[in-house]
């Protein structure tokens, strides 16, 4: 559910505003759900109408990456707090297939057995489609394929295949029922991240303030360029968020720099800042949206979510 303030910063209205209109939105359906508290919260079904009377277009659904080629800079935070935004608005999926499993083990319960769960290895290795292993997470409108240590097999399994058609005809058989699509992947090219990659409506590149950020950037996309070039696919959709970002640090304003002068029609006009709350939340089991206070980062994030979603 989104709040109230949350919800005004979308309509870009005050907060007076958006309670009227959405007071007007439950006289004409009162079975439109809220939960009217010290903090409104507004019901998935309320929004979308809400939003639809003020001319705000419901994105198309899309497939979302975020991950480069190099790893630790925080890809795989970015689409959990993505997701988990998103999700206020419909229902998300996550395919988690990066062996690692972080997207996994914060989504789920502490107390989820793992033991019969089913990952990308064993859909394609059983011949399934990728609904038989999706289950619900802690999060009442975010769905997973949970990844497991098995995935790094994959390789070896899907081996000649054609990554244009690996991952598409399975997620066709899905994407009806989510609005937003989430693919963790672990950083590095194979057959399964070449497919995704290939597959992905839009592909968010995370950049830190480090050289080595952003010269994978660069071989990202030149490695992904190629992959569609091969395979003839069309041109690919990224778009580069700038993470960790610190004004009073002379790495940060160099690196910033260089993504401006180098990809200035892909990079994000906003940045995710260097915060501890992020480390915080992540070690609470939390989204930065469930933590108290934090405003800016919040603020942050949601940017980016409402980017993602197609909401400018």
């Amino acid at each position: 559910m989104i709040t109230l303030t949350e919800l005004s910063k979308v309509l870009n209205l005050s907060k007076e505003r958006t309670k009227q209109i959405t007071d007007e939105a439950l006289l004409k359906n009162p079975n439109l759900k809220i939960e009217k508290g010290t903090v409104w919260k507004l019901g998935e079904d309320l929004v979308v109408e809400i939003m639809k009377t003020r001319g705000i277009k419901i994105p198309n659904k899309k497939v979302i990456t975020t991950k480069s080629q190099k790893g630790g800079i925080g890809g795989t935070t970015l689409l959990l707090n993505t997701a988990i935004y998103a999700s206020k608005f419909f229902p998300v999926l996550v395919l988690d297939f990066d062996p690692e499993n972080h997207a996994t083990n914060f989504l789920l319960d502490e107390n989820t057995d793992y033991k019969n769960l089913k990952c990308i290895y064993d859909i394609y290795s059983e011949n399934r489609d990728i609904e038989e292993g999706v289950i619900s997470t802690k999060y009442p409108n975010i769905d997973i394929l949970p990844s497991a240590l098995r995935n790094h097999k994959i390789e070896r399994l899907l081996s000649n295949q054609n990554p244009k058609k690996l991952l598409r005809d399975k997620i066709d058989r899905i994407q009806k029922n989510y609005g937003l699509i989430f693919i963790d992947l672990p950083p590095s090219i194979n057959i399964l991240t070449g497919s995704a990659y290939l597959t992905a409506d839009l592909i968010v590149l995370p950049c830190i303030p480090s050289v080595f950020s952003l010269e994978s950037i660069g071989l990202t996309i030149e490695t992904i360029e190629k992959l569609a070039q091969d395979f003839e696919a069309p041109i690919r959709n990224y778009k580069i968020i700038y993470n960790q970002f610190n004004s009073k640090r002379v790495a940060s304003q160099e690196v910033l720099s260089a993504l401006l002068n180098n990809y200035s029609n892909l990079v994000y006009p906003f940045y995710i800042k260097e915060s501890t709350e992020v480390l915080n939340s992540l070690n609470a089991g939390k989204s930065v949206f469930e933590i108290k206070g934090a405003k800016e980062i919040k603020n942050d994030f949601s940017n980016l979510a409402l980017n993602v979603m197609g909401i400018e």
